[in-house]
C-alpha cells in the first residue's frame, strides 16, 4: 500500500510504498530523505459516492470574477444560498442573465430545473428537454427561399421545357416562380410534401 507522509521539519510531502507488515514495524519511524527530519503520516478522508460526486473539484461554473460578483449578488438579493452549489447559464429563465434559479446543488436538481424550463442542457449536466409546440411555432413565420436553393429546379425547367435556352428576363421569372412555390411557412410546406 502507499502511505502519504509529511516532514515535520521541512514540510516535504512524500509517499512510501510498504506492505502492512512493514508499516506496522517501522511506519511511524520514517525519516525525510531531504533533511532527515521525522515524517508524520497524513490521513486522507475516505471517498464517498454521492449524487454530488460529479461536482467534486469543479468551480462554481462562472467564467470570471466579474460574472461571479454579479451572480452572487443576484442570488443574495433573491435569498438563494449558493453554498456548495454550482451555476449553469442554461438554467436561466429567458431574459434573466445570472438568474438566481440557475444555481443547483446536485445533478438531480439541475435536471429537474432544466426539464421544468423545457430545456436541453449539456456540459457539467446533461438533460434533454421536451419539444413543445410553442417552440415549433417560431418556425411558422413566413420565409422566402434563397435563389441557390431553387437553382436546380430553374435549370431543369429551362432544359426540359424551354430547350435549354431562355432570355435573362425569363430566367428571372423562373427564379421568382420557384421561390414563390417553395416559400411560405413550414406548416404550408409540410402539407405540400408527398
Amino acid at each position: 500500500m502507499i502511505y502519504p507522509y509529511i516532514c515535520t521539519q521541512c514540510g516535504t510531502e512524500t509517499d512510501r510504498n510498504m506492505t502492512l507488515a512493514e508499516y506496522e514495524s517501522s511506519g511511524q519511524r520514517q525519516q525525510c530523505q531531504r533533511c532527515e527530519g521525522a515524517l508524520r503520516r497524513l490521513f486522507t478522508p475516505c471517498s464517498l459516492k454521492t449524487t454530488t460526486r460529479f461536482m467534486s473539484g469543479s468551480s462554481d461554473g462562472l467564467p470570471d470574477d466579474a460574472s461571479r460578483r454579479i451572480a452572487y449578488a443576484k442570488a443574495r438579493e433573491a435569498g438563494v444560498s449558493v453554498s456548495g452549489k454550482k451555476f449553469h447559464p442554461g438554467l436561466c429563465r429567458k431574459g434573466m442573465a445570472f438568474d438566481p434559479q440557475a444555481w443547483y446543488g446536485d445533478e438531480v436538481e439541475a435536471k429537474r430545473k432544466a426539464l421544468s424550463l423545457g430545456r436541453s442542457v449539456e456540459g457539467s449536466i446533461n438533460a434533454t428537454g421536451p419539444t413543445f409546440d410553442a417552440d415549433l411555432a417560431a418556425l411558422e413565420k413566413p420565409y422566402r427561399v434563397a435563389r441557390h436553393i431553387v437553382k436546380d429546379d430553374v435549370n431543369r425547367e429551362i432544359k426540359q421545357v424551354h430547350g435549354g435556352k431562355v432570355s435573362k428576363e425569363k430566367r428571372e421569372e423562373l427564379y421568382r416562380h420557384f421561390q414563390d412555390k417553395h416559400s411560405g411557412t413550414t406548416q404550408q410546406r409540410s402539407t405540400l410534401a408527398p
